[in-house]
């Protein structure tokens, strides 16, 4: 979730699978009734295939929060991924119920400046090209032939 300055963002992709395999509508409680427990036993699925490998792999970094860590040695954590605006609703948004993702490396967890956040956009940042005199560079600096 962005909250202030910077935001967490989690390598995450919807696929079919996942839509198949998520808990509908019909329910007749709401899940915030519900204990930790059974909550991820509804609401979560292994995370351990969205690992990031390189930054061409497919994904996108989806808002989110790490709820545990799943493990001592901090590789793997329970994360709840939210919607992201850039992509479609998911399944899970529309009925408005959570969706968790259990030992989701590490790796594929990021932190990002918001949106107009950084310090460049700070009011009295300073923001002016800067100019240099040509004469101050040795010539073969200033040769661009290789």
């Amino acid at each position: 979730m962005e909250d202030g300055d910077v935001f967490m963002g989690c390598w995450h992709w919807q696929d079919d699978e996942e839509e198949a395999d998520y808990v509908g509508e019909d329910e007749d409680f709401d899940w915030m009734d519900l204990d930790d427990d059974e909550i991820l036993s509804l609401y979560s699925r292994d995370g351990e295939h969205f690992r990031i490998h390189h930054y061409s792999d497919f994904g996108w970094f989806w808002p989110c929060s790490v709820v545990a860590k799943d493990n001592d040695s901090g590789s793997t954590y329970t994360v709840r991924i939210f919607q992201s605006k850039s992509h479609p609703h998911t399944t899970w948004f529309e009925q408005d119920t959570p969706r968790f993702l259990t030992n989701f490396p590490r790796s594929s967890i990021r932190f990002f400046t918001s949106l107009y956040k950084s310090d460049q956009h700070l009011p009295d940042a300073f923001r002016h090209h800067i100019e240099f005199r040509d004469d101050i560079f040795p010539e073969q600096w200033k040769n661009r032939r290789g």
